[in-house]
């Protein structure tokens, strides 16, 4: 399952401002899993979500007026900005997870049984290729 997660979030940031739940754009809902573990520089956001650094900033922007992540500078370098989830942001980020992990359930099971492990292994490969992949 974790092999289509990856495909899906690689292949959905082709349309990156696809609006994947409600409002919640395919890029922003990489961006809110990415964060989910812990919070990131911008650099390194933009890495994980394979965006640009301004465009990952004006994201992040997004995600502060809807109230699911902060920033903060760091103390020693005022260039370096971390960003992270608050509570209505976990919460959210929760919630779109499950919302396609359902989604990949379905999908999986209308695959024969016996040609499952075949398909994930092709996912893989897929997601693997995908890495980095951007449109424009």
């Amino acid at each position: 399952m974790a092999a289509m997660l990856r495909f899906v979030r690689a292949f959905g940031l082709v349309e990156r401002d696809a609006v994947c739940c409600g409002d919640v754009t395919v890029a922003q809902c990489v961006c809110l899993q990415a964060l989910v573990p812990g919070p990131q520089e911008i650099a390194d956001l933009a890495e994980l979500v394979g965006t640009s650094r301004p465009a990952t900033t004006r994201m992040t922007d997004t995600l502060e007026r809807k109230g699911w992540a902060t920033r903060t500078r760091d103390d020693d370098d005022r260039r370096r900005v971390r960003v992270s989830l608050t509570p209505a942001g976990v919460a959210q980020a929760i919630e779109l997870r499950g919302r396609t992990e359902d989604v990949v359930v379905s999908l999986m099971s209308q695959i024969a049984e016996d040609k499952r492990a075949m398909v994930l292994e092709a996912l893989d490969e897929l997601a693997r290729a995908a890495h980095g992949l951007r449109c424009c």
